[in-house]
Formats: structure tokens, C-alpha cells, sequence
């Protein structure tokens, strides 16, 4: 198959009928967030948002299904003329590959974002004021499982191939993070959906949604021992950490990042974080354990250690910090010197003190140190992270960058499923 009939086959999936509805096509949702951001992989499957429904196809069904077709048609063409019959067309061979709609009550509001757990077992789904997460039934086929086993078990009406190509309902669990509301899967119904208060139950709706409690953010913790903890980030500088497979309803941690002074007064702009991200999960140094987080204004805030309580850390990975700030404890012990009244202590002393003790204290966790990864399960007294650091300095100062470099792009979903599988990962660390 050469490069051009490779390429066809994603073109021809821009016209499949998962991409019709609610704006799928518009380039930007009604929120003004790219429809980019409504698309998650899982390996080939791809899992597309419209409105508040989650949509499900498998890309390598539609690759076979347009190879078939051509399979075909070259063997229809080589073949006597006479007693060739008509095929259709490859349009619509891929057309017709099936669909799954997920059916999850937790999705009463318009998804914005989508993002897949590193297992493939756990979507988010990230609404203005509202994040939802879904457990995904296992593929047909799914190791250790028989052929469509859990699938087909979780699918709410069969295929039916003489029907059209509307979409099959699977049944799938969901939860909605902060509230008490216990989801149930919705089936076809929207009637009997609930709307939830989201994040800042108990407030008015007026003071709960409102821009500064927005949802703006959500990543997985690549540190997490079950792969079940989700940071978010809201707009006033909020972060939880949520272990989904304990309790959604209640964060397992919650920091703010802008004191009252920072958060702006009168006279000043109100500073609101826009974007986070963890540092690389290999990277030596406090970084893998350092969430950066960026606001409206350019500032870049950071906060260290945010572990989860579950979490999974490398041996050599703690004893080379501890070394290190062992080291840095003697360098700066040189600093301290006592006066008639006071005890004069550096900082950076303090902070290194406080760092060799934290250390020693997940250490002490697992004293046997068999295994070069440690499997922890750390106390309320070493999961809280310190004060937030920043804003820091950027010398020399980066480029402004134009309101252009933000609004270039106003393709549909649809046409750009393949930039979205080759999309790259951005390491904190190479800022």
C-alpha cells in the first residue's frame, strides 16, 4: 500500500458517522476550546466527545475495513469485466465500521477535554465546572479475557447491520469528582440524567460556577501505585488529587496555590492558573515529584513533593536525593552562626534540613529495600506538599508570543485524528 492509499483511508474517516451531532465538526465548541482536546487513543481505539456524550471507535477496523475494499476491488478489476458485480465505494466501506455510544449517566454537561489513564482502564471527562470519570469495558478481545467477553456483556442492544450505522450503546460505570452523587450507567435515556453542583458543593451556582472556580486542568499521576490518581487544576489556583478507586467524592489532597496577596487586589489583574504539568516520571532530581503550573500572566508557580498516598518511587531515585541534600545540609551548615539574642539559620538550610527529613521518613517506609521500586503507602504527615514556590524568573525573557499562535487552527475533529496519534509529550524539564 503506498504512502497516498495509506493516508486515504483517515480522509475517508473524516466522513464517518461518529464525527455528526453537536458540533463535532465546527472546529471549536461552544466553551471556544479547539475540538482537538475532545479526542483521546487508547492504542487504536479513539474516543471523541460531542456535547455530553463520549463516542467510540476502533481505527483499526476502519484501516481493515478500507484494505478489504481495496483488496476487492483490484481483484473485481483484474477479473472478467462480465461477471464483475457492483462494490460501492471505499467511503462507504469505512462508513459502515461500527460505532459505540458510552453510556454514563455522571455526563450531564458539554465535555471539553478527554484524557485517557496510562492502563487504558480510566477517561476523564472535563466539563467547565464538572469532571467525570468513566471506566472503560475492555475491548473485544482483551488479553486474559475471551473474544468480546466483558464487551459484549456490557453492550445495551446488538448490532444490526440491515439498520444504519447510529451508534451501538455500551454500558459504562462513571462517577462525578466532588459531589456525593452516586452515577449509574444512563443507557439511552437523557430524560433522567442529573445535574450535578460540581466543584464547590454547597456554594450558590452563582458563586460556584463562576470563572475563577472553572475547571481548567487535569492530568494523571504517572506516580501512582493503582494508576487511579487524578490531579485538577481550577482557575483560581486550586489544585486536588483525587484517588478515583477510593473515593471521588472527597480529594485525597487539596493546595492553593495563590495566596490572598498574589491572587491580585484592587487595581491589579487577578492572576488564574491556566495550565499545569508534572515533571518526567525518569528525570533525577526533586523534578518527577514537581508540579508546574502556569498562569494567565506567563508566571510559572511550582509545588514539591505531590505524591499520591499510593505511589510507586525508585530506590536509587530517593537515595540519590538524599545524598544530595545531605550535601547541601553541610555546605550551608558553614551559614549558620549563633548571635547574643538569635540563631541566625539560612533558608536554604531550612530547607534542606526539612528535605533529609522527609527523606529518611519515606525511606524508613520499607526497610527492607528488596526491590529497586518501592511500592508505598505514605501517612497524612508526608503527602501534603510545601508552600508553593515562585513566581520564578526567566532570564533571558521569552519571545511574547501573538494571539495568532493560539487561533492558527480551525480544522475539524475529524480531519486531524491523525495528528492527534502522533501528538507529543511535553517534558517540564527541558524548559
Amino acid at each position: 500500500m503506498t504512502s497516498i492509499e495509506a493516508d486515504e483511508w483517515l480522509q475517508l474517516l473524516a466522513h464517518h458517522p461518529i464525527f455528526d451531532g453537536h458540533g463535532v465538526r465546527s472546529g471549536k465548541n461552544a466553551h471556544g476550546l479547539k475540538v482537538r482536546e475532545r479526542v483521546a487513543l487508547r492504542g487504536t481505539d479513539l474516543f471523541i466527545a460531542t456535547g455530553s456524550e463520549v463516542r467510540w471507535i476502533n481505527l483499526k477496523a476502519c484501516k481493515d475495513a478500507f484494505v478489504r475494499f481495496e483488496s476487492k476491488r483490484v481483484g473485481l478489476r483484474s477479473a472478467d469485466s462480465s461477471k464483475s458485480k457492483s462494490v460501492g465505494t471505499n467511503l462507504e466501506a469505512v462508513a459502515a465500521v461500527p460505532w459505540f455510544r458510552l453510556g454514563c449517566e455522571a455526563l450531564s454537561f458539554d465535555i471539553d477535554r478527554l484524557v485517557v489513564n496510562a492502563s487504558g482502564k480510566l477517561l476523564v471527562a472535563v466539563g467547565l465546572h464538572q469532571v467525570a470519570v468513566l471506566v472503560l469495558p475492555a475491548t473485544p478481545g482483551s488479553a486474559g479475557r475471551s473474544t468480546g467477553g466483558a464487551f459484549r456483556a456490557a453492550r445495551l442492544e446488538t448490532v444490526d447491520e440491515k439498520q444504519d450505522n447510529n451508534g451501538v450503546w455500551v454500558d459504562c460505570r462513571s462517577m462525578l469528582l466532588g459531589t456525593a452523587t452516586a452515577a449509574t450507567p444512563k443507557g439511552k435515556s437523557k430524560a433522567s440524567r442529573r445535574h450535578s453542583a460540581g466543584f464547590g458543593a454547597g456554594m450558590s451556582v452563582t458563586a460556584n460556577w463562576s470563572a475563577r472556580t472553572r475547571v481548567v486542568d487535569v492530568l494523571w499521576h504517572s506516580l501512582s501505585t493503582t494508576d487511579s490518581h487524578l490531579l485538577v487544576l481550577q482557575a483560581n489556583g486550586t489544585v486536588k488529587l483525587y484517588d478515583v478507586s477510593e473515593d471521588a467524592d472527597t480529594p485525597e489532597q487539596t493546595v492553593s496555590l495563590f495566596s490572598a496577596a498574589s491572587a491580585g487586589g484592587a487595581g491589579f489583574a487577578m492572576s488564574q492558573a491556566v495550565s499545569f504539568c508534572m515533571g518526567s516520571s525518569v528525570s533525577a532530581g526533586w523534578s518527577r515529584a514537581t508540579l508546574y503550573v502556569l498562569t494567565n500572566t506567563g508566571q510559572l508557580y511550582s509545588l514539591c513533593p505531590v505524591l499520591p498516598r499510593r505511589c510507586i518511587l525508585d530506590l536509587e531515585w530517593l537515595e540519590d536525593l538524599l545524598e544530595t541534600v545531605e550535601m547541601d545540609v553541610r555546605e550551608w551548615q558553614a551559614e549558620e552562626y549563633e548571635t547574643s539574642e538569635c540563631i541566625y539559620t539560612p533558608p536554604e538550610l531550612v530547607d534542606a534540613r526539612a528535605a533529609a527529613k522527609w527523606l529518611g521518613q519515606v525511606l524508613k517506609l520499607d526497610s527492607s529495600k528488596a526491590s529497586e521500586r518501592l511500592y508505598l503507602t505514605l501517612p497524612a504527615s508526608l503527602v501534603q506538599p510545601a508552600a508553593a514556590q515562585g513566581p520564578y524568573l526567566f532570564q533571558p525573557e521569552p519571545m511574547p508570543a501573538s494571539a495568532g499562535d493560539y487561533d492558527s487552527d480551525s480544522s475539524d475533529a475529524s480531519s486531524n485524528v491523525g495528528a492527534n496519534v502522533h501528538a507529543a509529550d511535553c517534558d517540564p524539564d527541558d524548559a
